[in-house]
C-alpha cells in the first residue's frame, strides 16, 4: 500500500513479486493507486489463499504485514 507515494514500499513489493513468480507463485499484483476499501471489495469477490500487505510501517519495523486468510 502506497507504492505511489513511497519508493521504498514499490522497490520491495517489486522484489518480493520477482521471487514469488520465480519459485513459481502465482502472484496477482494490485498496484492500483486505489483506495483500501475498493480494494478490499475487489478482494472479496476472488478468492485468495493468501494475501501480503507491504507497507511503509511495515517495512520501518523491519517487517511486512501478513494476514491469515479468510
Amino acid at each position: 500500500m502506497g507504492m505511489q507515494k513511497s519508493a521504498r514500499v514499490r522497490e520491495v513489493s517489486d522484489r518480493l513479486y520477482a521471487e514469488l513468480t520465480a519459485a513459481g507463485i502465482e502472484v496477482l499484483y494490485d498496484d492500483r493507486d486505489a483506495r483500501p476499501g475498493v480494494n478490499s471489495r475487489m478482494r472479496s469477490c476472488w478468492a485468495f489463499p493468501h494475501r501480503v500487505v507491504v507497507g511503509e510501517r511495515g517495512l520501518e519495523a523491519g517487517k511486512t504485514r501478513i494476514p491469515q486468510s479468510t
